[in-house]
């Protein structure tokens, strides 16, 4: 077709969130219809489970975008952010610079021309369309900053090559059913770049709040505070792990660690090991708690497996902790998501923490009691307290 033959149209679709549902709302139909296996297709008389349920009916891969609209930001007009994320440090083409779509966050505005056609239109200064919106920034970031580092270091000349991971996925199609090498190849330098976007994207995700400690009690108290338009940590759930690590100091030397984690073997530290049996054991002066690893861990009535890495066969949660996005109301999002037990109802989850040996007891508590009561404990002198995001660099708050 000629260049003067095309025509030139809107999609409003595009341009609202609701375009992204298509994707970030995943269901897994794929044993519903197993009773029904035997039945010829096209028969004019049978009709299919998969053809009669709504698609969040089903068990649920991902919710992203439930979460996003039964937060604040999914109300018509949208809701001011916070933290990173709030009118007059984050600019949003809304009124007010309000976040009202998944596009504000992860398709920000920018300005420039949206294509390289000679005499494109600069974005917003030159557009009669879009006078109020800059050129939205075709990135579309979200936290996976795992997956382009690895494609990257396959790569021979990339800054970080790996021979190893060259040899494994560079295998072909007949043994990992695709061609890394086919059509343009993987550009290392740009997913490397993709890659520092993820992390920053991560690093202005959560902040800690309401940092305090007391030095006749032996007690810390803070919040994991969720700035984004979704549950922190969201995404398909079999491969996302957010967790709190605290380290505690006395004269410059570390003498206590809450979930620490091994980067030799990509993992937590002291983790049940018929989940994960790779999870090396705990040191003497470490500890784990479980409720401060925001996770989701699916369960299968189907394989009788409490805990399952199945992907299409989970029929529940064993946990489901992460943070919920600011204003979700916890009665709506169970419609939407099924029961969930570890629901918060709040942008953040409230940690208290004691000075061992209390520590090694209980020191998480969800329903804001302290865990232990008040007894004089050694002061320590420093804490630091980091929101790690699995296989990538912590980011590390202190206090003194």
């Amino acid at each position: 077709m000629r260049p003067s033959a095309l025509t030139r149209c809107s999609t409003p679709l595009s341009q609202s969130k609701f375009f992204c549902a298509t994707c970030h709302d995943v269901s897994n139909p794929a044993v519903e219809n197993l009773a029904l296996k035997g039945t010829p297709p096209l028969d004019g008389a049978t009709v299919l489970p998969t053809e009669q349920k709504a698609g969040h009916a089903y068990y649920h891969v991902e919710r992203t975008f439930s979460e996003f609209m039964l937060s604040d930001f999914g109300l018509p007009g949208g809701s001011p952010g916070t933290g990173p994320f709030a009118p007059g440090v984050f600019s949003t083409s809304q009124p007010g610079d309000v976040i009202a779509t998944c596009q504000d966050c992860h398709m920000p505005d920018s300005s420039g021309v949206g294509c390289k056609v000679f005499g494109a239109i600069d974005r917003p200064s030159g557009s009669a369309e879009h006078p109020s919106s800059g050129q939205p920034i075709h990135d579309l970031t979200g936290g996976n900053a795992l997956v382009p580092f690895i494609l990257a270091s396959a790569v021979p000349g990339s800054p970080n090559y790996d021979p190893v991971n060259e040899e494994l996925l560079g295998k072909g199609p007949s043994v990992l059913t695709l061609d890394l090498k086919a059509g343009v190849g993987l550009d290392p330098i740009a997913l490397l770049a993709g890659r520092n976007r993820a992390l920053a994207n991560l690093t202005r995700a959560a902040t800690i709040e309401a940092l305090a400690y007391d030095p006749q009690s032996g007690a810390i108290s803070l919040r994991v505070e969720n700035h984004t338009g979704h549950k922190l940590i969201s995404g398909y759930p079999e491969g996302r792990r957010m967790f709190l690590n605290i380290r505690l100091y006395q004269k410059g030397s570390l003498f206590y660690e809450l979930n620490p984690y091994d980067a030799a073997m990509g993992t937590l530290k002291g983790l049940d090991t018929a989940y994960s049996p790779n999870s090396p054991p705990l040191g003497a002066s470490e500890g784990h708690n479980h409720e401060l690893v925001y996770e989701v861990h699916l369960s299968s009535s189907l394989t009788a497996e409490e805990e399952t890495f199945h992907f299409f066969l989970p029929t529940g949660r064993a946990k489901d902790n992460p943070i919920p996005p600011k204003g979700v109301p916890i009665p709506e999002a169970g419609q939407k998501e099924g029961p969930n037990p570890w629901a918060l109802g709040v942008p953040w989850a409230r940690v208290f923490f004691y000075n061992p040996p209390n520590t090694l007891g209980r020191p998480f508590n969800k329903g804001g009691a302290l865990p232990f009561p008040p007894r004089p404990r050694k002061p320590w002198e420093r804490a630091r307290l980091s929101l790690l995001k699995t296989h990538h660099p912590p980011k590390t708050w202190g206090f003194s």
